[in-house]
């Protein structure tokens, strides 16, 4: 069973629950991608998924165009949900605004999360790859899609559903594309870097990039697959679980 609740999706509650861990989506991404990690879990562990504007519960909101709009939104909603320890997990542009949260709970409320996970990202300081993709033409813009390996083939095969999910997948692109890192002090929680050997968005070094933005531990874990290896290696749920 659901809860519905501003920007957060509690796919199961536990009454129980000792922690948390919240899941930030990918561009495109919504909550229902992680509805299933909520059974995976350890029992005293409960899955709190981030919904943002523009899709699923929500698709009647417009999306944001800005990063720092989405988490000062995320911001002010949190709060009720940090009574317990938490975790932050964040894959591709979720990786960013987990990031960018955990900054701003610690300048604004003096919290941290327990650890931050980014999956699928370089470090936030290092450059993009220098393409424009939320400005490419319509086919240009589905075949980048195609390369990421994380929507299904009839979707993008799909001309009607892909109209109306274009707008969408090119706010979140521009977030992304647009994100101009700010210099600070590390956070003060460990970092766990994941990533796909073979993808090709992320390098293995960028990954590492992470490591400079703690001043706790750094550890950096490799899986088969690529930009969404989290889909394809069998083992990736008990590892993140070793892990929180």
């Amino acid at each position: 069973m659901s809860e519905f609740m501003n920007y957060f999706v509690r796919w199961q509650q536990r009454e129980h629950a000792t922690k948390r861990i919240f899941c930030f989506p990918f561009a495109g991404g919504g909550a229902g991608f992680y509805r299933h990690w909520a059974q995976c879990l350890p029992a005293d562990i409960e899955l709190i998924a981030v919904q943002l504007p523009g899709r699923e519960n929500l698709l009647d909101q417009p999306p944001m165009t800005s990063l720092t709009a989405i988490v000062d939104t995320l911001f002010d909603s949190i709060e009720p949900y940090l009574d317990k320890p938490f975790v932050f997990f964040g894959h591709s542009l979720g990786a960013l605004l987990a990031y960018e949260l955990a900054r701003m709970l610690r300048s604004k409320l003096d919290l941290s999360p327990q650890s931050l996970i980014v999956s699928a990202k370089r470090g936030p300081h290092l450059p993009g790859q220098g393409v424009v993709t939320h400005a490419l033409s319509d086919q240009d813009f589905i075949d980048e899609l195609a390369l990421l390996n994380g929507t299904p083939v009839e979707f993008l095969q799909d001309q009607e559903l892909m109209q109306f999910l274009l707008p969408q997948l090119r706010a979140d692109f521009l977030v992304n594309e647009t994100y101009a890192y700010l210099p600070g002090s590390p956070l003060r929680c460990p970092i766990v870097a994941m990533g796909g050997i073979r993808d090709p968005m992320v390098t293995v070094e960028e990954l590492r990039g992470w490591q400079q933005h703690t001043s706790q531990s750094f550890s950096c874990q490799l899986f088969d697959g690529d930009h969404f290896y989290l889909q394809q290696d069998k083992h990736f749920m008990s590892v993140l679980c070793r892990h929180l």
